[in-house]
């Protein structure tokens, strides 16, 4: 989020501190103010979370066009690989290690997969890096009882 907020204008909270602690992972952050999307966007006559037939065409181009710029300014992103961002000693930002995805976390947390089937590398092309992803995907239906 730092990158972020150094690179773009995407209205992102500030990292305060982070680490470990005995029952997980935590990030202390500022507060963005706003609201959800989702508390205009759904219906709020349904219990499960639908888009609201009868949401105004201009707040659904609102919402729209406000997605479109953010993913617009993370488009103007570069870098050498694709894997995950850190920042190093020297606070120098780069790409050092591999990409860690949701679907990664939640393999390895709700699946018993071992990190040690993803690959350690990081991609320098896109085609390389879906492959992976595709082999990722593979091998849970391979080992999957569901």
């Amino acid at each position: 989020m730092d990158y972020l907020a150094q690179h773009t204008t995407i209205p992102v909270p500030r990292v305060l501190g982070h680490g470990k602690c005995a029952i997980g992972p935590y990030i202390v952050m500022t507060f963005v103010e706003g609201n959800p999307l989702s508390e205009y966007l759904r219906d709020p006559k349904q219990e499960m979370t639908c888009l609201n037939p009868q949401i105004p065409m201009s707040l659904l181009k609102k919402a729209y066009s406000g997605m479109a710029e953010i993913m617009l300014e993370l488009s103007k992103l570069t870098f050498p690989y694709i894997g995950a961002l850190e920042r190093d000693d020297a606070g120098t930002w780069g790409i050092q290690k591999r990409p860690l995805t949701f679907n990664m976390n939640r393999l390895t947390q709700f699946s018993n997969i071992p990190p040690g089937v993803f690959a350690k590398k990081r991609f320098t092309n896109a085609a390389d890096y879906f492959e992976e992803l595709a082999k990722q995907h593979l091998y849970h239906l391979s080992v999957s009882t569901e």
